[in-house]
């Protein structure tokens, strides 16, 4: 299952490293051992993240609830596999 994990975020469609560069490490509470490295967004990532997901919304809202849903469980499948 490790190769499914991303060391990006998901942003405007695509994945993205923080802009400054940096990581922090996400363990595993039971061993401590490492389990990956996620990027360390800051403001400006975290405000360039909320300018796309506006801008979306207006088509995203526009959907029938079927349509979302359709959407939302094609992620649901890719998280299953």
């Amino acid at each position: 299952m490790k190769h499914l994990l991303q060391n990006r975020a998901f942003i405007n469609g695509k994945w993205v490293e923080a802009k400054s560069g940096n990581q922090f490490s996400v363990t595993n509470p039971c061993d401590g051992k490492e389990i990956a490295k996620i990027p360390d967004m800051g403001k400006e990532d975290a405000l360039a993240a909320i300018s796309f997901a506006q801008a979306a919304f207006p088509s995203w809202s526009s959907l029938l609830a079927e349509e979302r849903a359709a959407f939302i469980m094609k992620w649901a499948d890719l998280i299953e596999e």
